[in-house]
């Protein structure tokens, strides 16, 4: 929402007629999108080069003043945020360790597999089955189209949706901004924007010859599209996909746990149990929990926990939800976990549902 408002205000910004309290408002809602939303800085930055470009070659130096009165709004806003916020999250070397792989490779020949594999992830959070196979080809086709249409209309408002998305990439590749995920979901509404123009163009094209084939070629192409993800989420709708559920897990410890217990949570599901604990009365008692580190470091972390304070105890509630990584083991993440526990005792109690597992050992005797 964010993007689209900012890229909204920015075309009411363009041209010789964009008003004063157009430009202004740009200015307020951009300076409080920074500190809503990340991405929203390199919208902005996109954004204010693109209008000062405008501003600069059609001569009209006032509004080009007040684009500039924009662009120091939003650095201050910016500068704000960095210093409170994202200086920590810059410097955080176990964020770069986890998302080492989203980062775009310099130079673009090193690694084309992650061009590949980063627009198919785009085009899967755009809508649910474009990165296969012939849907894959006509969206790609469709944003393609949709792109040269853009600058062929209005180059300035074709800079405006693309200045950002190359911002964003040069971020990338300093390691400054990981494209991936729900880190790259500013991306989709641009996404959809060249999707929309691309099968505009093809009416525009065909329209000249035959309006009914227009309207018809236009139809059919939007229910191929929207098929196959408005089918998806009809059957989600009708059978549910459930998710990871740590409740009735942290349930069953309550129930069954004695006062001398020990309740180990690995790091991954910390958050979750904290928020939980207090309703299952897990949040007193012998509890230790994992830090959140990066993958080696959690992975060292957890296996000094088992080694130094878990082994030797009778009774010990091992909770396991949200693995995220388990030092490159092949095969079912818990299992990897599971059997590195076996070394050190055995299983007397487990219970299991839907993403979310706990075991109770006894680690007195291996």
């Amino acid at each position: 929402m964010a993007v689209i408002l900012l890229i909204y205000l920015a075309f009411r910004s363009l041209g010789e007629d964009a008003k004063k309290k157009d430009i202004f408002l740009l200015a307020r809602t951009g300076f409080f999108l920074i500190w809503i939303s990340h991405p929203a800085a390199f919208v902005a930055a996109g954004i204010g080069l693109v209008l000062a470009l405008e501003k600069l070659l059609k001569k009209n130096y006032t509004r080009l003043f007040w684009i500039f009165g924009v662009g120091a709004a939003w650095i201050v806003s910016f500068g704000t945020t960095y210093l409170i916020s994202l200086r920590t999250l810059a410097a955080d070397e176990s964020l770069k360790h986890y998302w080492r792989n989203a980062f775009m490779p310099f130079p673009p020949w090193k690694d084309w597999g992650w061009f590949i594999k980063t627009y198919s992830s785009l085009l899967q959070n755009t809508s649910w089955g474009l990165d296969r196979d012939n849907l894959f080809l006509l969206s790609t086709t469709l944003i393609i189209m949709g792109l040269i249409s853009f600058f062929l209309r209005d180059w300035y408002k074709a800079l405006i949706i693309t200045t950002p998305v190359l911002i964003v990439s040069l971020a990338s590749t300093m390691e400054i901004y990981p494209i991936r995920g729900r880190l790259a979901l500013f991306l989709i509404p641009i996404i959809i924007l060249f999707l929309a123009e691309g099968l505009g163009r093809i009416f525009t094209i065909i329209n000249k010859w035959n309006h009914t084939a227009a309207i018809v070629t236009y139809l059919i192409l939007a229910l191929y599209i929207t098929w196959t993800p408005v089918n998806s989420a009809i059957d989600n709708l009708i059978s549910p996909r459930m998710s990871a559920d740590i409740k009735p897990v942290m349930e069953y410890v309550s129930e069954h746990r004695e006062e001398d217990d020990i309740v180990y949570i690995y790091h991954g599901a910390r958050p979750s149990f904290n928020y939980y604990a207090p309703f299952y009365g897990l949040d007193t008692g012998n509890i230790i929990t994992g830090l959140d580190l990066g993958s080696t470091q959690a992975l060292t972390q957890f296996k000094k926990h088992v080694d130094n304070k878990l082994n030797g105890n009778s009774r010990v509630w091992v909770i396991i939800s949200h693995i995220v990584d388990c030092g490159g083991c092949e095969g079912d993440m818990e299992t990897f976990y599971v059997e590195y526990l076996n070394q050190y005792g055995h299983i007397e109690d487990q219970h299991r549902v839907m993403g979310a597992s706990v075991y109770r050992y006894d680690f007195s005797a291996p």
